[in-house]
C-alpha cells in the first residue's frame, strides 16, 4: 500500500496530562484536552504531540542505528525561517510521510478527578503562599486508559521508503517512547503498551459513467486550521470552509507521493487535476460522535449548501427584511434609511434560515462551526522544556457537529479523463483525504452523483439575480483605490458582465463588497521597484441584477456560469500582466480561478420568509446623477468574442 492508514493504540497508566488551552471546570488551573473542548468530552492526546514523540524517538534511535533511521526531515518535516526574519535561512519542510491524528481515550475516567501540587519554600520548609496548583486528573495512579487514533503513512515516493518498512520502524519508536503528556518528571503518562496495525477501509462502489457532476462529502476526524489571512506572525485563524484550491493541493500531494500507474490517484495526472473543477466545501450541521457516524448520517442531507447573506437585503426600524435587488430607484423603508448586511450587528432569524438554505440535517437548523485553540511549541532535547521563541497558536475549527459539502465537476475533461477521475475518487474513499491545512487533518470522504444546478430562462425585460457564493476576481485593484468613486466601480462591473457574456447580458444593478487579498505575499515576493498590486476580489454575498440584452442567446452563458462559476475576465488578466501565461500554467500565477472553486454563483436565490412585499412602505428618494443609474459599458474595454 502506497498510502496506508493505520490504527495507533497507546495504553497509558494514569495520571496523564495532555494539557488544554481552554478554560476547564471551576477551580481547575490545568485542564486536560478533550474532544471539542467540551467538559464531558473524552480526553485527547493531540496528533502534534504524537508526532513530536515519534520524531524524538527516531532521532535518538538514529544515533544507535544510523543506517536504519534515516531521512528524519523527509518523514517528519523540518523547521524553517520566519517570513518576518531579517535574514532568510533554509526553507521549512512540512511533514511529508508520517501524519498522526488525534488519539481519543476509550473511557472518560472520573468526572471530578483532580490532583494538587505545591511548592515547598527553601527557607521555611513549608508550602509557599499562593503556590497551589490544581490539575484535572480523571485517571487515578495505575488506572489504565487506551488512546486510539489514525496514523497515515504516505509510503512510496522517490525520496521515502515503503509504508511497510516505515511502519516497522515506527513500532520500534513506539516501544522507545516511555511517557506521554505533561509532567513527565512527576511520573505522569507512563506508556504501558503500543500497537500499530493496518486499518485501510474499502473504496466505495464505482460511480455511474454518466456522472459528470459529483457531490463531495467530507467528515473530518480531527480539528483543522486553514489559515487564509494571517493576523500576526505566530497566530493562525482558520476559515470555516474548505476552498477548492485546498482540496486540489491535497490531491496534488497524493499524486506526487504515489506511483503514476498503481497509486491511489492513478491514472489522474497533474494536467487532468489542473483542469478539474473543484468547488468550495461548506459546513453543514450533521452531528455525530465519530467521523464515520457523521459520514453515514450525511446520506440524509438534501445536498444543498448554505448561502452567504445577499447584500441586497436591508432592514429598518422593526427589522423587517426587504430585498432591494429589483428596485428601480433608491428608497427609504418606513421613512428610515435602509441598513444592509455590512451594517448589521446581528443577523435577523429569517435571514439566518434563508442562509441555511435547508442544507442542515432534517432542516432543523444547525449552529455555527465551533472553534478550539491549539497552542504548540518545540521541546528542547537538552532542557526537556519548551524551547525559546517556538510558541505559536492555531485557532482550529471543531468538527464534531458538521460535515462539509462541496462538488467536483468534470466539465472540460474528455470521456477517458472523466473515467479516470471517477475511479480515483471512488478508490480514495479507502484512505480519505490526508494532510489538510496546517494541522494535517484527515477527512473521510464520500462521492455521489449530483444533478446540475438549475438555470433561469433568459427573457428580455426579466431581471435575474446572481449571488456571488465564493470570492471572485472581477476587477483590477485600480478600480478599488481610494481615489476611485462608486460610479467607476459600477462601470467596471458593467464592463465585466458585458465582456464575460459576449454582449448577451447587461448589468442592471449591483450590491457588492470588495476586499484586498494577497498583500503580504505580493509585498514579499514582488520584484524590487515594482508596483504593489494585491488582488481586489468581490466578496461572497455580493449580488448582481442582470438581464438579457436581446443580442444573442444568453442560455449557454448562464449554464456555464451556474456550473463552473465566473472566470477571471481577460481584461483583468491583462491588467495583472498575466494575459501571456498559458492556460495550464495560470494556476501558478493566479489563485482566483473557477477550477479552484472561485467565482461560484447561484441564480435567483431564495428570499427570507416573511420579507416585506408591501411596496407602499418604500419611499423613493432622489440621488445625484451617476450614483444609481448603471452606465453603459465602455466598448474599448470589452471583448467581442465573449468566450467565458
Amino acid at each position: 500500500m502506497e498510502i496506508s492508514r493505520y490504527e495507533l493504540s497507546l495504553t497509558v497508566a494514569g495520571p496523564v496530562l495532555p494539557r488544554a488551552t481552554a478554560i476547564g471546570r471551576p477551580g481547575i488551573h490545568t485542564p486536560i484536552l478533550r474532544q471539542g473542548d467540551r467538559l464531558d468530552g473524552l480526553p485527547v492526546i493531540p496528533g502534534s504531540h504524537v508526532a513530536g514523540k515519534l520524531r524524538e524517538a527516531w532521532a535518538q534511535l538514529a544515533e544507535i542505528a544510523p543506517d536504519q533511521f534515516t531521512d528524519i526531515d523527509t518523514l517528519f518535516g523540518a523547521p524553517g525561517f520566519s517570513p518576518d526574519a531579517a535574514v532568510e535561512g533554509p526553507a521549512g519542510q512540512r511533514k511529508r510521510v508520517i501524519l498522526p491524528g488525534d488519539l481519543v481515550a476509550d473511557h472518560a475516567g472520573r468526572p471530578d478527578g483532580r490532583r494538587t501540587r505545591v511548592k515547598i519554600s527553601d527557607e521555611t520548609g513549608t508550602v509557599e503562599r499562593g503556590a497551589l496548583q490544581v490539575l484535572e486528573a480523571p485517571y487515578a495512579p495505575g488506572d489504565k486508559v487506551t488512546f486510539t487514533g489514525a496514523l497515515i503513512i504516505l509510503g512510496n515516493s522517490d525520496e521515502a521508503p515503503y509504508a511497510a518498512e516505515i511502519a516497522d520502524r515506527l513500532r520500534i519508536c513506539l516501544n522507545w517512547i516511555l511517557q506521554l503528556g505533561g509532567l513527565r518528571g512527576a511520573g505522569f503518562g507512563r506508556v504501558l503498551t503500543a500497537e500499530l496495525k493496518e486499518a485501510n477501509g474499502k473504496g466505495q462502489g464505482a460511480l455511474p459513467e454518466d456522472a459528470d457532476r459529483l457531490r463531495l462529502v467530507l467528515a473530518f476526524e480531527t480539528p483543522f486550521c486553514i489559515s487564509e489571512r494571517p493576523v500576526y506572525g505566530n497566530m493562525f485563524h482558520s476559515v470555516d470552509h474548505v476552498a477548492g484550491r485546498v482540496i486540489k493541493g491535497v490531491l496534488a500531494r497524493l499524486i506526487s507521493h504515489t506511483h503514476p500507474e498503481s497509486g491511489v490517484m492513478a491514472p489522474v495526472t497533474p494536467p487532468i487535476l489542473t483542469r478539474l473543477h473543484i468547488g468550495q466545501a461548506e459546513p453543514v450541521y450533521c452531528p455525530g460522535t465519530t467521523a464515520k457516524e457523521r459520514l453515514e448520517a450525511a446520506d440524509g442531507l438534501s445536498g444543498r449548501r448554505p448561502l452567504p447573506c445577499p447584500e441586497s437585503l436591508a432592514t429598518a426600524g422593526d427589522e423587517v427584511v426587504v430585498d432591494l435587488a429589483e428596485e428601480t430607484e433608491p428608497v427609504l423603508i418606513d421613512s428610515m434609511a435602509p441598513s444592509h448586511p455590512t451594517d448589521w450587528k446581528t443577523t435577523p432569524d429569517a435571514v439566518r434560515a434563508m442562509m441555511r438554505n435547508g442544507a442542515d440535517l432534517g432542516s432543523a437548523g444547525g449552529k455555527a462551526v465551533g472553534r478550539v485553540m491549539r497552542v504548540r511549541t518545540a521541546i528542547s532535547p537538552e532542557r526537556r522544556r519548551a524551547a525559546r521563541s517556538q510558541l505559536f497558536g492555531q485557532e482550529c475549527c471543531r468538527v464534531e457537529d458538521h460535515v462539509w459539502l462541496g462538488h467536483i465537476d468534470l466539465y472540460g475533461l474528455d470521456q477517458d479523463e472523466r473515467g479516470h477521475v471517477r475511479a480515483a475518487l471512488a478508490n480514495l474513499a479507502r484512505t480519505g483525504l490526508v494532510g489538510i491545512g496546517k494541522t494535517d487533518a484527515t477527512a473521510l470522504i464520500r462521492v455521489v452523483p449530483e444533478s446540475l444546478p438549475a438555470v433561469p430562462v433568459p427573457e428580455v425585460g426579466r431581471p435575474i439575480r446572481m449571488l456571488i457564493v465564493t470570492e471572485t476576481l472581477l476587477c483590477p485593484p485600480d478600480v478599488l483605490g481610494r481615489h476611485q468613486g462608486l460610479a467607476e466601480l459600477r462601470a467596471a462591473y458593467a464592463r465585466v458582465i458585458d465582456e464575460l457574456s459576449g454582449g448577451t447580458l447587461r448589468l442592471h444593478r449591483a450590491f457588492t463588497t470588495e476586499a484586498m487579498r494577497g498583500g503580504a505575499f505580493h509585498a514579499r515576493k514582488r520584484p524590487p521597484k515594482t508596483q504593489y498590486r494585491p488582488w481586489g476580489v468581490t466578496q461572497p454575498g455580493s449580488l448582481f441584477v442582470i438581464e438579457p440584452t436581446g443580442t444573442g442567446d444568453a442560455t449557454p452563458v448562464l449554464t456555464r456560469w451556474s456550473r463552473i462559476g465566473l472566470p477571471v475576465p481577460p481584461s483583468v488578466l491583462k491588467d495583472y500582466e498575466l494575459d501571456g501565461i498559458a492556460a495550464d500554467q495560470l494556476w501558478n500565477h493566479c489563485p482566483w480561478l473557477p477550477e479552484n472553486g472561485h467565482g461560484a454563483v447561484v441564480f435567483d436565490p431564495p428570499r427570507p420568509e416573511g420579507h416585506l412585499q408591501d411596496r407602499t412602505r418604500l419611499t423613493p428618494i432622489h440621488l445625484p446623477d451617476g450614483l444609481w443609474e448603471m452606465p453603459d459599458p465602455d466598448p474599448a474595454r470589452t471583448s467581442a468574442g465573449g468566450d467565458a
